[in-house]
């Protein structure tokens, strides 16, 4: 780690990066596919980057986790990698103390909620116990953290942690926290606006709000991979969930848009809504590669996170600006809340939880979340038309008014 000059010299264009790092190992039958969080470290002065020894760190703390785990902690490291880099007087990260952990949090804490400042506090001392126990650190040693035995379901583990350290946050604090929560009049106002005025995204959204799917998996699903039950998902769709890797041609996405669990995962459709949604999704949206990318951007190319995002933020602008003008005091009151708080693709799936929630068990919403497999679909066919019809009757026939867009059901509504 001898980079006092060069990080003095260079601090300005380098920048830390997550990428993952793919490749095959051969095996009796077949090849399999690995893939590996690695730390990049990337000068912009030439766009040259080289894989940093901080990579040693992710390998051996999430290198048998999953690809989302192993992004995810990667990513939290290099944003505390960042902040020192351009935050702190620092010569190298020989220098790194305990009050750069705390300074830090701090700086952070009224952007993320408490879990999420626990995860970071997590990876970032458990990153500098890595490299005290390594002799990389001019004043930090492995006797000066707290180390505790802590039981995980039968296995002993260490945990270790850092003495009076003291971040000033509110566990209570709703600051960070992103609202799940819509009620099902927004709902299908929402809907409506999607359709309307974002529609490239409209039948994605809808199995967010009716699937509980994560935007990775959005843009992760191919038309292969749609199980219809009843023509064009009239009563639900079964959707085989899994990482299809649609943009080979773009590299280094920093692992963004994965599907967290591939699995099989079940898709409701009140009133029929999605039938008219995939139809005339498919009539308008034609991907041009043979990949057969369920959605695509304008240039008929399989959709990135970031396109998607995109057209999600548009959305959420649109839907907000209607509440703010509508005329229904009840909505405009809402939509205050909803302007106040934080959300974006996520709460798609907190709808489909917080609906479920109402007529489920929590053994049963786990499932339905996609938080287990689904082992045998056919069992699950008619179960998903038993569920839509409780959706229904528990949404009061708040949309109804949705199905005069989609032209469904005619002037009968």
């Amino acid at each position: 780690m001898n980079e006092i000059r060069y990080l003095k010299e260079h601090k300005s264009r380098l920048k830390f990066q997550v990428k993952v790092a793919r490749y095959f190992r051969e095996g009796k039958y077949e090849d399999s596919l690995f893939e590996k969080a690695i730390i990049v470290l990337t000068d912009s002065s030439n766009d040259k980057c080289r894989v940093h020894e901080f990579t040693e760190f992710i390998m051996k703390k999430y290198g048998k986790s999953t690809i989302k785990t192993q992004v995810d902690y990667a990513g939290k490291l290099v944003k505390f990698l960042n902040f020192v880099l351009y935050k702190k007087i620092k010569k190298s990260f020989k220098f790194l103390d305990f009050d750069d952990i705390t300074i830090f949090l701090q700086t952070i804490a009224l952007d993320v909620n408490y879990e999420t400042m626990s995860r970071y506090k997590k990876v970032i001392v458990d990153f500098y116990w890595h490299l005290a126990n390594k002799g990389w650190l001019n004043s930090i040693f492995a006797n000066d953290f707290v180390i505790a035995e802590v039981d995980k379901k039968g296995v002993i583990i260490k945990q270790y942690d850092v003495p009076g350290l003291d971040i000033d946050i509110n566990k209570n604090n709703p600051k960070g926290r992103n609202t799940h929560v819509m009620d099902y009049k927004l709902q299908a106002m929402f809907l409506q606006v999607v359709i309307e005025e974002v529609n490239r995204i409209a039948f994605g959204v809808a199995l967010q709000m009716f699937g509980g799917l994560r935007e990775g998996e959005i843009i992760n699903l191919s038309h292969s991979g749609i199980q219809c039950i009843g023509p064009y998902g009239r009563y639900g769709m079964l959707l085989n969930l899994e990482n299809r890797y649609l943009r080979q041609d773009l590299k280094g996405n920093q692992g963004k848009g994965y599907v967290k669990k591939q699995r099989k995962q079940q898709v409701i459709s009140p009133y029929g809504i999605l039938e008219d949604l995939y139809k005339s999704h498919i009539r308008k949206y034609r991907c041009n590669s043979d990949s057969g990318a369920v959605f695509v951007n304008k240039n008929g190319d399989p959709m990135t996170l970031e396109s998607y995002s995109y057209y999600f933020r548009k959305l959420k602008k649109i839907f907000l600006q209607r509440l703010k003008e509508c005329n229904n005091p009840s909505l405009k009151i809402e939509g205050d809340v909803l302007m106040a708080a934080r959300w974006g693709t996520h709460i798609g799936r907190g709808i489909f939880t917080n609906n479920l929630a109402e007529f489920l068990t929590a053994s049963e919403l786990k499932i339905k979340r996609g938080d287990d497999w689904i082992t045998s679909s056919e069992v699950y066919i008619e179960e998903t038309k038993k569920i839509g019809k409780k959706y229904e009757e528990n949404a009061e026939g708040a949309f109804k008014s949705v199905l005069k867009v989609l032209n469904i059901k005619g002037d009968n509504y």
